[in-house]
């Protein structure tokens, strides 16, 4: 939605502003917000009346609660918490209800930032304050609150906390979905896949036509037992359900079809010829896009925008495709239509938008471009941790170590949980032979990055503290988890050219060239991989798949 006011927003601001303020009573302001909330949901004119609400009444809990539910609803998440924050400084004088909402809301935010322990504290406040409310309240909302703090629970590895509340749902309500499914998701996450198949299974006996979830455990299921065909059709049935893509694990869907490519690519064209539906249009590109087969990739993605015009997702995965294809200038027009489209929101969109920009500009070898992209990603949000490590990054291919180390130490301090930005700044010590401070940074990798996942660099804290072993241990795990991903090889051609393990690293590097790594200029720019540069199989391998 464009960051534009409407033409009632306008008439609005005019009556405030023209006509006067304070000519109507606080009951007529809510009763507007009220109005306006079950009309239309603007939610700028709805902000409007709730402040001039709280000009007459500062302080008013229902003005309070209904401001941080306004920011709640357009995603201003910190806002949200503040005035819940607000709101709950006088938790003594409201009643069960609003206490109850209140804490419930704000675990809800809490939960998105990833603030579990926040979360699970406001989820048990709540369902405190649910015990003290009338009976139609706590049956109107008792399973809402224990879904959420089950969900909180599975996030802090609790699972026994969380399958008693599930339980404590079936008891409610024998027929709860939620928790049937919850219960199968518990199961499969300790492995118990008989239990987690049985919840599902019964899950779809209750209903089988609105009920995503339990086609999906049952999905996952079936794929860790090989039955790959019965998988894609349980996850095709379950996305079918969904209402909307947002609500996918998409990580989760694209590792179902990988299983047999083939053959979800086929069921997946002929449900989009039955019906011509855009999302499943979307998976069959994005489903091509992760194979790194781009040129068909791009076809359907064309195909969605003469369905659904331009968006910045869908030029941010064209974008991709061509940064895939090694055609950054072409992916760098994608990014100048998301710039200019007039559909970024945030400050934060404008900066990611600048960073995805800067960073096919460096890939082209255009670094002056790509700094002053970095340089508008920084200034649109200078608390983005990961702007500072592509600039520092940026500096060092240059040959400017200062301006690199001064990135990586200001993205440290607004990002200290980001864990690269440790490694660029380890490495940069060591440059300066002050081995106790890289020591230091790898040390802290160790601590932060402790999940096998796309985007860990702990295997080279490991290898630089010493730990080999442990290191190619790492690596191997991490290509076991994704066997497709082509930058998972990329890394251990890396790590393996700085270990010594030249032929190794020339094995690792051809696997990342056949499963469609295109990147030439960042693998011809990377001072990792210098080792192996001299080797024949090196250029054999550069020239060949130039080519292709």
């Amino acid at each position: 939605m464009k960051r534009c006011v409407s033409i009632v927003a306008m008439f609005m601001l005019m009556l405030f502003t023209g006509f006067g303020q304070g000519n109507f009573s606080y009951t007529y302001y809510m009763q507007q917000f009220y109005d306006i909330m079950r009309a239309n949901g603007d939610m700028q004119v709805a902000m409007m009346y709730v402040d001039e609400a709280l000009k007459l009444r500062p302080g008013d809990p229902d003005a309070l609660f209904n401001k941080a539910y306004v920011y709640a609803a357009t995603d201003d998440v910190a806002n949200a918490v503040k005035y819940y924050s607000i709101l709950l400084q006088k938790e003594n004088t409201l009643s069960a209800v609003m206490a109850c909402n209140t804490y419930f809301n704000r675990s809800l935010l809490y939960y998105k930032l990833g603030d579990y322990v926040s979360a699970l504290s406001d989820c048990n406040s709540a369902y405190r304050y649910l015990l003290r409310g009338d009976e139609e309240y706590r049956i109107d909302n008792e399973q809402k609150i224990l879904s959420t703090r089950a969900s909180v629970y599975i996030s802090l590895n609790n699972y026994s906390a969380a399958e008693a509340d599930y339980e404590m749902m079936l008891k409610i309500n024998s027929g709860d979905l939620s928790a049937m499914n919850g219960l199968a998701k518990i199961a499969f996450l300790r492995s118990d896949y008989d239990g987690a198949m049985s919840y599902a299974e019964k899950s779809l006996l209750y209903d089988n036509q609105n009920n995503p979830a339990g086609y999906f455990w049952k999905s996952q299921v079936e794929q860790k037992r090989g039955d790959i065909q019965s998988s894609i059709n349980n996850m095709l049935e379950s996305l079918d359900q969904t209402l909307s893509i947002e609500n996918v694990d998409i990580a989760s869907v694209i590792s179902c079809f990988g299983k047999n490519r083939e053959y979800a690519l086929a069921k997946l064209q002929v449900l989009y010829a039955q019906n011509k539906e855009w999302q499943w249009a979307w998976w069959i590109a994005s489903l091509y896009q992760s194979m790194y087969s781009y040129e068909p990739a791009l076809v359907w993605y064309e195909t969605l925008e003469s369905q659904l015009g331009k968006s910045p997702w869908l030029l941010y995965n064209i974008a991709s495709c061509y940064s895939g294809m090694g055609k950054f200038a072409l992916a760098v027009r994608q990014i100048d239509d998301i710039i200019s489209s007039g559909q970024l929101e945030e400050r934060s969109d404008y900066s990611y938008a600048y960073v995805v920009r800067g960073t096919n500009n460096q890939s082209a070898g255009n670094y002056k471009a790509a700094m002053n992209d970095f340089n508008k990603a920084i200034e649109y949000d200078p608390s983005s941790g990961y702007a500072y490590y592509r600039r520092g990054w940026c500096s060092e291919l240059q040959h400017d170590d200062e301006a690199a180390m001064q990135d990586y130490q200001k993205g440290i301090i607004m990002n200290p949980d980001y864990a690269y930005l440790y490694l660029m700044r380890g490495e940069q010590y060591l440059k300066q032979g002050k081995k106790d401070l890289a020591e230091s940074d790898f040390e802290t990798i160790l601590k932060l990055d402790t999940i096998v996942m796309n985007g860990t660099c702990r295997q080279y804290a490991l290898f630089f503290l010493g730990h080999d072993e442990e290191a190619i241990q790492w690596m191997e795990d991490l290509i076991e988890s994704d066997p497709e991903n082509a930058g998972h090889y990329y890394d251990k051609a890396c790590l393996y050219a700085r270990m010594g393990m030249l032929d190794e690293s020339i094995a690792a590097l051809e696997q990342t060239l056949k499963h469609g790594y295109r990147d030439f200029a960042h693998i011809e720019a990377d001072d990792d991989l210098d080792p192996i540069r001299s080797r024949s199989e090196y250029s054999v391998l550069i020239k060949e798949y130039k080519k292709k």
